[in-house]
């Protein structure tokens, strides 16, 4: 016999048709928490195995957990229907994500199990996979829980269709809120007037963005040498270094009127706003934003 592949129970459950055909020429081994716990086997290698002198001896009770073990285990929900488009099995997941008993649950419809969306979104995946032997991955929002996302893969499984399903509304927001920080930082950069810096727990630039050495004078180079104090001026240096330490230590924003150090001399007056950069609940830096009349102008 040849080695078998090694596979995660989640793989398995995810690509179940390939692994099916795979273990038709060579073993598969299902991996769960990294430990190899069940081997397919085609029908034909069972049978030599099983019969006469090539029979396999030991204890049923060293078996380790079965397929339907491993599915109740999964951190994904997962529903099974059959060619009649009715539930036949469900993980433990599943039942607590559509808050039924399991008995409530098997023998009905995608449309009893999903809702209004399933004719508009979930049902042309469970027919190519029915139809076609499709694999299908898509997002759909929750029509028991307005404002949740489920992330749904659709796939052939045994004789009927599996749906794997994950709860991802915590990543949309993340997702979001990215796009809301990435617009944000376009806008600071298309506004000349308006310069942001990352700061350390110290008060030494970690970052700074273009926009902030424009309107501060200073090159990149220069702000890696320094304390962000020392380019405010001297009546207003101190203001500042009170107002980083206390955004540090009550994890609070604060803003400040305040002038910086123009780099040909002189002084330029600024507005500055700081905020917390927050992270194991306690501060570790800080991002400070200026704004005012850029060094160019």
């Amino acid at each position: 016999m040849s080695t078998p592949d090694a596979v995660t129970a989640a793989e398995i459950i995810r690509n179940f048709g390939y692994w099916q055909q795979q273990a038709l020429s060579h073993p598969v081994t299902v991996t769960h928490h990294g430990r190899a716990r069940v081997t397919l086997i085609s029908t034909e290698e069972y049978e030599r195995l099983t019969s006469g002198a090539g029979a396999v001896s030991g204890s049923a009770g060293a078996a380790g957990p079965t397929l339907e073990t491993i599915l109740e285990q999964m951190a994904e929900g997962f529903l099974l229907f059959d060619r009649d488009m009715k539930v036949v099995r469900m993980n433990a997941v599943a039942e607590a994500w559509f808050g039924r008993d399991r008995s409530e649950m098997l023998g009905q419809s995608p449309t009893f199990t999903f809702g209004a969306i399933y004719d508009s979104i979930i049902a042309d995946g469970l027919r190519k996979a029915l139809r076609d032997g499709e694999i299908t991955t898509f997002e759909a929002p929750s029509a028991l829980f307005p404002g949740r996302r489920i992330r749904l893969r659709v796939f052939p499984y045994l004789d009927g269709i599996g749906v794997l399903f994950v709860n991802i509304t915590e990543l949309e927001r993340l997702r979001a809120l990215a796009a809301e920080n990435q617009a944000c930082q376009q806008a600071i950069e298309a506004h000349r007037q308006i310069g942001m810096v990352r700061l350390d727990g110290r008060g030494r630039v970690v970052s700074a963005h273009s926009t902030f050495e424009a309107l501060s004078g200073f090159s990149a180079a220069d702000l890696g040498n320094v304390r962000i104090f020392d380019i405010f001026s001297p009546g207003t240096r101190r203001r500042a270094q009170s107002a980083f330490e206390d955004v540090m230590s009550t994890r609070q924003p604060t803003e400040l009127a305040a002038a910086l150090i123009a780099r040909q001399g002189g002084e330029r007056d600024v507005s500055v706003s700081m905020a917390p950069l927050v992270r194991d609940f306690a501060a570790q830096g800080v991002v400070m934003v200026v704004s005012g009349p850029s060094a160019e102008t």
